[in-house]
């Protein structure tokens, strides 16, 4: 029996999926921005990875348009787990982390929550919309942002 070849064609239409993506995003808190830290850990960005295989956050961060930023310390997301970034203070867990931030920080109307990782894939997620992909050789390179 003898080896079959694709076309180069074929080969093109299986897009690398990111390994970690944006999956969610609270940037209002519900009801009113009362500054409490119950307040601030309704707001909050969701991290999702789409692998099999565990990925070391360790050095990532998180970060809004303004420049707000979080570091990932030593956190190691499990392959297809989600992990919630709230704003306030709280105790860490396998699902929840917590910036200890003492206000919001993600505009209530237009913002962009980008994760950053110094790998060379790459992806963006508006609200509603589905993740995409991008190439890139940046030593920090976005791995994931949402408008």
């Amino acid at each position: 029996m003898g080896a079959v070849a694709l076309p180069a064609s074929a080969a093109d239409r299986t897009p690398d999926r990111p390994k970690v993506e944006i999956s969610a995003v609270q940037y209002d808190a519900p009801g009113r921005d009362t500054r409490t830290n119950r307040s601030l850990n309704k707001e909050w960005v969701e991290l999702t990875n789409t692998t099999r295989r565990a990925v070391n956050l360790d050095g990532w961060t998180l970060s809004d348009a303004d420049g707000h930023t979080y570091t990932f310390d030593h956190y190691r997301l499990a392959g297809r787990a989600t992990v919630r970034i709230h704003t306030g203070e709280g105790r860490d867990t396998r699902t929840d982390l917590y910036q200890d931030r003492s206000r919001h920080i993600w505009d209530n109307h237009s913002d962009t929550a980008t994760c950053a990782t110094t790998t060379t894939a790459s992806s963006t997620r508006s609200p509603g919309a589905a993740a995409t992909t991008a190439a890139t050789t940046d030593t920090t390179t976005p791995c994931c942002t949402a408008d």
